[in-house]
């Protein structure tokens, strides 16, 4: 904080935030992809990302969200701390993580990184019971913007779209 004659005050050390999607333009046009019927057992989604040669990475960011639980993964590396992604039953809000990424990428050995994401079913795809029998209530799905920003404040983003691929992961089945 400085004061009116510009000095510094001795309250805090320097520090930075980083905000979310303020709005659907922050997402930078990343779409929602997901699996493609109930009974679609593709739930791992991957895709890559080619570093500019000629830049130094200063930061990295992921925003991303879940219809149903997400892992994700950069350059094979966990970035997320949790099991279940966030917890709500989508009523009336869909929650979105904010992961700092910086360390991961700066730490890949090879200037195109590898980004993949596996989705559960959480509260959002649960099995529900009923005459049609044991069935899926909802699609799971992810959005995902990942945001690198370059020493000369050039940035790079990798959006979900139709271009990542899907694989069967090791996990089956899975329920709350």
């Amino acid at each position: 904080v400085s004061g009116p004659g510009k000095d510094w005050s001795g309250w805090s050390d320097y520090a930075t935030f980083v905000t979310g999607a303020l709005g659907e333009a922050g997402w930078m046009d990343a779409r929602w992809i997901g699996m493609s019927g109930p009974l679609d057992n593709r739930n791992q989604f991957r895709t890559e990302l080619a570093l500019a040669a000629d830049k130094e990475v200063a930061r990295c960011s992921l925003l991303i969200s879940g219809l149903g639980y997400f892992v994700a993964h950069i350059e094979g590396k966990r970035v997320c701390d949790h099991e279940l992604g966030e917890s709500t039953q989508f009523e009336s809000q869909l929650p979105y993580s904010a992961l700092d990424c910086t360390a991961v990428i700066k730490g890949a050995s090879k200037r195109k990184v590898a980004v993949a994401v596996e989705l559960g079913r959480g509260w959002y795809a649960e099995q529900q019971v009923g005459a049609l029998g044991n069935q899926p209530s909802g699609e799971r799905m992810l959005r995902a913007l990942l945001t690198i920003t370059y020493t000369d404040g050039s940035q790079q983003p990798l959006i979900s779209d139709h271009t990542w691929r899907r694989a069967a992961g090791p996990i089956v089945d899975e329920q709350l």
